[in-house]
């Protein structure tokens, strides 16, 4: 019908525009095309991650640049902010398990935007893992503690002192202060799950034998190993007995005493 009225002897004139289509966009996109679109660009984003290299400069195809070595250290940064905030984006619309993974590790997402993007999508412990990842530990577990003392629409993964637990036996050496700081509460609410941050009676086995208590000797050794080196026993000891009582500090400093692990 266009091209026979369109200038032709049949008839007047018509314009092309009279003939305007309205379609709606998503329309043509199917979901499965959609989530192909954002695993390919996920691929791409993980690659620019490890080689920034690979993302083209303004007016560079992506090969010249790379053989060119253009990017600067700055760029690059810049590069590598874009590329894991647009990955955090693509992980919560696609693939919710690997997202926290990601954000526990360092990663260069831009820190407000992130934050304001899990908060909308009520992720609370992807957050916790974007701050875990950027180091801001007690940002981390300030809302650990308020989360673990609520009551209701709670995560049950959030819910107890069993995150802060975990969260702070993961916690290097040299960040005593935090430990002490944080470790406060799950000694007083339960103190053999507090017992955990410092030594651990369900770590790896070993073949030594073990203490009336039950405690395995080689447990501090074990703590010390996954924090790069022993927090100071005699603190941790009387940071124990003063938010649990001398029953369970005494159990810790059996173990101490048993199986001191690595010294300096």
């Amino acid at each position: 019908l266009l091209a026979g009225g369109v200038g032709g002897a049949g008839g007047p004139g018509v314009k092309a525009d009279d003939f305007a289509l309205e379609v709606a966009p998503l329309v043509l996109a199917e979901q499965a095309q959609i989530v192909g679109l954002y695993t390919a660009l996920r691929a791409f984003l993980e690659r620019a991650r490890r080689d920034p290299e690979i993302l083209p400069r303004e007016g560079q195809d992506a090969a010249a640049g790379a053989s060119a070595g253009w990017m600067g250290e700055e760029r690059a940064a810049a590069e590598r902010t874009a590329a894991d905030t647009a990955l955090l984006k693509i992980l919560l619309s696609v693939d919710q398990p690997a997202l926290l993974p990601f954000l526990r590790q360092p990663n260069a997402c831009i820190l407000a935007e992130s934050e304001l993007v899990l908060l909308r999508y009520q992720q609370l412990e992807q957050l916790v893992g974007l701050w875990q990842g950027r180091g801001l530990h007690v940002k981390a577990l300030e809302l650990l503690l308020s989360l673990g003392q609520q009551e209701g629409q709670v995560s049950s993964a959030l819910r107890g002192v069993r995150a802060t637990v975990d969260y702070l036996r993961k916690l290097p050496a040299s960040e005593l202060e935090v430990v002490v700081r944080f470790s406060a509460w799950p000694l007083r609410c339960e103190p053999q799950e507090g017992l955990r941050i410092f030594c651990d009676p369900s770590d790896p086995p070993s073949s030594e034998p073990e203490r009336a208590s039950g405690i395995p000797l080689h447990t501090t050794a074990a703590a010390a190993l996954r924090r790069g080196g022993p927090l100071p026993p005699d603190a941790v000891y009387e940071h124990i007995c003063a938010s649990a009582g001398p029953e369970l500090a005494l159990r810790f400093l059996e173990c101490v005493l048993a199986h001191p692990g690595p010294r300096e």
